[in-house]
């Protein structure tokens, strides 16, 4: 092998290999994301009420500025709660 096709070969395997860092840390970046269930858990334990007395109008997964997000709005007697949940950690 020439000197030249082996740098080559080189170069192209390093590419292949920082491709498949990279997909993979997108993988488990996914993985990583709470459901819509958990997200309503803890808006309504923030919110300091049982979740028989929620209910709930509006729950939905969104990305904002590329960070997904529950946008979760519910009611709890005369009182309306409006919570950006973060998807891959909780984090209100």
């Amino acid at each position: 092998m020439t000197a030249t096709r082996k740098k080559f070969t080189q170069g192209l395997c390093a590419i292949i290999a920082l491709m498949m860092i990279i997909t993979s840390g997108l993988i488990t970046a996914e993985a990583k994301t709470i459901s819509k269930e958990k997200a309503k858990s803890i808006a309504i334990k923030d919110a300091g009420i049982k979740k028989s007395k929620a209910v709930f109008i509006e729950t939905k997964l969104k990305t904002d500025d590329g960070v997904k997000q529950y946008d979760i709005e519910f009611v709890s007697g005369s009182k309306s709660y409006d919570y950006e949940i973060k998807a891959n950690n909780g984090k209100i």
